[in-house]
């Protein structure tokens, strides 16, 4: 059993990437008139991601193509990020034996270095260089 603490460590982070990557897309999305700092409640918003693209690399796609960030995605984070994927699916499904399995292949340090990494990356790849200017609301509509 010393493999859930690790797997929840990991499920927790991909899932942070993940939301915080969806309201990065929200908030530099063109044409809004108020950027808010996360999607809304009640509000939908979803890229989806080309074929065999992880919700990760659609994000990322979005902020390059869309919201005209100048980011260079390492491609490690694509890879981690698949595994990570597979990992938090097996533990999600009960799926021990995966688990056990994956962890074992898998580096918290290298996953939370690449991930730091990547939100590093994001905010030197801003399109607004001064983000104080951008109109940002904390509260929804």
């Amino acid at each position: 059993m010393f493999f859930i603490a690790p797997s929840i460590t990991l499920v927790m982070l991909y899932l942070f990437v993940e939301k915080s990557l969806e309201d990065l897309c929200y908030s530099f999305t063109p044409g809004l008139e108020v950027h808010f700092l996360q999607v809304p409640g009640g509000e939908k918003f979803k890229i989806n991601p080309r074929q065999s693209e992880s919700a990760v690399g659609a994000f990322s796609r979005y902020l390059q193509e869309d919201c005209k960030f100048s980011l260079q995605v390492d491609e490690k984070l694509d890879v981690l990020m698949n595994d990570v994927r597979k990992l938090r699916n097996d533990f999600l499904h009960g799926d021990w034996e995966n688990v056990r399995t994956s962890i074992n292949s898998i580096s918290i340090v290298e996953v939370a270095k690449i991930v730091s990494e990547l939100f590093g990356t994001i905010e030197d790849a801003s399109p607004i260089s001064n983000l104080s200017s951008f109109p940002l609301s904390n509260t929804e509509p």
